[in-house]
């Protein structure tokens, strides 16, 4: 996406957001024609582990291109018309099942690979302020940098066209895609991700929006938003629970009782989040909730199949446990055994290293056995 004048928005707004700090946007005022600046202070803002700006190779020793505020005045300034692009940014999640450390150096890597190694300055921050959704904002100018007659270094006469296509964008995408299996590759772990949209993928599913600098303080609406899409997406699995198989094999090859379980009561949390109720404690109140039904059916084959026995219900009181088993405990069980007993999936001759039962998709079994692919731990 681009950061873009016409919209209302500007570089070093985005860069305080991201990054979490506090800038001074320096500019003129249109009516007056005076000079102005424009505090944006984003240092409350939790969760960011990583920030660094990166610079191309022979530009490492320009002062200014390390000041994150001065990069992008300078970046604002260059450009002269209302409609400008003055900057453009990627954004993308990063395996929550490795480490920080290992998330750090895939997108240090990405960045280097297929943006800095073109000549372009980056500005990087990794965010975790949601455990369950880490993710990184990379930030980077639209012309490469160029050294005058006299050392100074400044920006292109001409933007780099290539970096604002849309062809750029797909592949950063795909490259996103290849660096985070490869990363999952390397640590031995049977998970994918796709760059793939849930429209490419056929799968009846509709993304939340992510909140950024221009939603910051319209969070509520944001939110009432986000809450719709994720009722709407809870209504349409509740009407045909298999869209539960898609949103995991996508990702996973293989996939066990626990993970339908998360993909199944994260559609719950609609019936939630309705009550004004806090987003994050409620989804984890709720796939502890969903984990405990499987403990009590896995514990005993002759267990009557009721929420009654629950270990998660006694658990401090929560009250969105108790909200659960009194008003959908019923209907979740009858939604989980109707996807175990699913004629789409298949149970796999191995188990995983925790010693849990594996699931795949019939039909990606039947391309393994056709084109002799085999995932690990899985025949």
């Amino acid at each position: 996406s681009h950061i873009q004048r016409s919209r209302g928005q500007n570089a070093v707004a985005t860069a305080a957001y991201i990054s979490a700090s506090k800038l001074v946007y320096k500019t003129i005022d249109p009516e007056s024609g005076e000079k102005i600046s424009i505090t944006y202070d984003f240092t409350k803002k939790q969760g960011v582990v990583f920030s660094k700006i990166f610079v191309p190779e022979g530009f490492e020793d320009v002062v200014w291109l390390q000041d994150r505020e001065q990069l992008w005045n300078v970046a604002e300034v260059r450009e002269k018309r209302e409609n400008s692009r003055t900057a453009a940014q990627i954004e993308f999640s990063l395996p929550k099942e490795v480490s920080q450390a290992e998330n750090i150096r895939l997108v240090e890597e990405y960045v280097q690979k297929n943006i800095v190694s073109r000549g372009i300055v980056c500005d990087v921050n990794i965010h975790y302020d949601n455990p369950d959704n880490p993710h990184v904002h990379i930030q980077y100018l639209t012309r490469r940098l160029e050294q005058l007659i006299n050392n100074e270094v400044v920006l292109a006469k001409t933007k780099d066209r290539d970096l604002e296509s849309t062809k750029f964008l797909y592949f950063a995408r795909d490259q996103c895609e290849i660096e985070i299996n490869k990363v999952y590759e390397e640590v031995g772990l049977p998970f994918r991700v796709t760059a793939k949209s849930f429209k490419e993928l056929g799968l009846d599913q509709e993304p939340t929006h992510h909140k950024g600098p221009a939603h910051y303080m319209k969070a509520t609406e944001l939110e009432a938003k986000n809450k719709e899409i994720i009722a709407e997406n809870s209504k349409k699995i509740y009407e045909n629970p298999e869209i539960v198989f898609g949103r995991i094999s996508y990702t996973k090859p293989v996939f066990t009782k626990e993970d339908i379980v998360i993909a199944l009561s994260d559609a719950l949390m609609a019936h939630l989040v309705s009550k004004g109720s806090n987003i994050i404690q409620e989804q984890e109140a709720i796939r502890a909730f969903g984990k405990g039904l499987v403990q009590e059916q896995d514990s005993s084959e002759d267990a009557p199949k009721s929420v009654s026995n629950n270990p998660a219900a006694s658990a401090d009181n929560n009250p969105a446990i108790e909200h659960l088993n009194k008003e959908y405990g019923e209907e979740f069980l009858r939604l989980y055994n109707q996807l175990l007993v699913s004629d789409k999936i298949e149970l796999m001759d191995q188990k995983d290293l925790m010693g849990r039962m594996l699931y795949s998709l019939k039909s990606r079994v039947n391309l393994e056995h056709r084109y002799g692919i085999c995932y690990r731990g899985v025949k």
